[in-house]
């Protein structure tokens, strides 16, 4: 979909990123992580992974997150965002993206966003009542792009660090771009953009947040927080309290 050696040479940097950041061992008190596959349209399979508490027996009729990674991050490298959510009641999938750490195929744009409508089709047909999706940067773009099908629904999203619209430098089409997508989005969605973000700063969000004020919903701006990833803790723990507040 996009301009093909400028998407492929972009998708390998952001790998190299992913893959400096290292693979840790996932483990989290009273949280159990389950092994997950989803075979995509070409029959790559996207693996990854959810969490639940321990003290759980239903783990399916629990509301779900899917929390959608940036592009330069991996699976195992969340794992303390969906255990998380698994503490306060929430069954919670990552996976990585094709061509990304246990995943098979290769990386690009297209194949990405129609692996993420199967992967949400997939959490649907677990049975969970309720569906909500965490979006961080450019799980926000991908996110956004698979809504835009009529037969994919969740019930909230968080757009977490997401820019208005796709860098020049990628050579995309505008139909990518997140404001022309925000129509997609249910109504109970929230835009955070974090003060001192340097990837993304506020001002290369302003306009999405804008349109969905326009819309709605809800927008805020966290001040001296970074990128969604990068803060430290404790305020990565509050800006996931922020999440899953709205969520809740």
């Amino acid at each position: 979909m996009c301009w093909g050696w400028m998407e492929e040479l972009l998708f390998d940097e952001w790998r190299d990123l992913a893959n400096s950041g290292g693979r840790p061992n996932k483990a989290a008190a009273g949280i159990i992580f389950e092994d997950q596959v989803v075979t995509g349209a070409d029959g790559a399979h996207l693996r990854g992974y959810r969490a639940f508490s321990a003290s759980v027996t239903a783990p399916d009729e629990q509301p779900a997150v899917l929390v959608a990674p940036g592009n330069a991050m991996l699976a195992d490298q969340l794992y303390t965002v969906v255990a998380f959510f698994a503490d306060r009641g929430r069954t919670s999938y990552v996976f990585d993206y094709r061509g990304y750490g246990d995943s098979d195929g290769s990386p690009y744009s297209t194949a990405i966003i129609e692996d993420y409508k199967r992967l949400l089709a997939f959490i649907r047909n677990v049975g969970h009542p309720r569906i909500a999706v965490y979006a961080m940067s450019f799980g926000g773009i991908v996110t956004l792009a698979a809504l835009d099908d009529d037969a994919i629904r969740i019930d909230a999203l968080v757009l977490d660090g997401v820019p208005s619209e796709l860098p020049w430098i990628a050579m995309c089409p505008e139909s990518l771009d997140p404001i022309n997508n925000i129509g997609a989005a249910p109504e109970p969605t929230l835009v955070l953009s974090g003060s001192a973000d340097p990837i993304v700063t506020p001002e290369q969000s302003s306009e999405l947040r804008a349109a969905a004020l326009k819309r709605h919903m809800q927008v805020q701006v966290l001040p001296g927080f970074s990128h969604p990833g990068l803060d430290e803790s404790p305020r990565a723990e509050e800006r996931l309290d922020i999440v899953f507040r709205f969520l809740n």
